[in-house]
């Protein structure tokens, strides 16, 4: 990676768009503190929650018209898309972002050879599930109406056949043409 370079990169390092000057960027990094009422009026905080961060970028496509062509079609594509990629700065490279919105701009004073786009990106948080393995079951004598009961264990175990439907027997019957 060159030093003192701005970049849009996929997982490689490989640049995503080809442009040439960012303008600006503006990044927004929060969080909420979460907070209950008590007695008395009072609030008690009890846990804090980080947001996505938000970044906003203006950069500058200079080139011929097939040249800005690529460039709007490769961040349509980012936009469209669910790839995360990477924003390189000279001093910071966030990771996971996506595309969230895009906007660009020609003006007059430039001519047809320059483009402004304003890009928001967001970070992708990926977590991975976690589940509990149960073997219970919600039995007739457990429910108060009889046709919430389980007919299969729940959680990790592969489901068991359940008894045929009324609805199953309804539809058979309907496409033989019995009643």
């Amino acid at each position: 990676m060159i030093e003192n370079e701005w970049l849009l990169a996929d997982e490689n390092g490989n640049s995503l768009v080809t442009f040439q000057s960012f303008i600006s960027c503006e990044v927004s990094d929060e969080g909420e503190v979460l907070k209950m009422p008590t007695e008395k009026g009072g609030f008690a905080a009890y846990n804090k929650v980080a947001d996505s961060m938000k970044i906003r970028v203006q950069l500058a496509i200079q080139g011929d018209d097939s040249d800005i062509q690529t460039a709007l079609t490769n961040l349509k594509t980012l936009k469209d898309g669910v790839q995360t990629f990477s924003l390189v700065t000279p001093t910071v490279e966030y990771r996971n972002m996506t595309l969230e919105s895009l906007s660009y701009s020609r003006k007059r004073e430039d001519g047809l050879k320059v483009c402004y786009v304003e890009l928001t990106l967001i970070e992708v948080r990926e977590i991975e599930a976690q589940y509990t393995e149960t073997k219970k079951r919600l039995t007739k004598k457990k429910v108060k109406r009889a046709d919430c009961a389980s007919n299969q264990a729940t959680g990790k175990n592969p489901a068991k056949e359940v008894e045929k439907s009324h609805w199953k027997e309804l539809s058979d019957s309907r496409s033989t043409g019995q009643r």
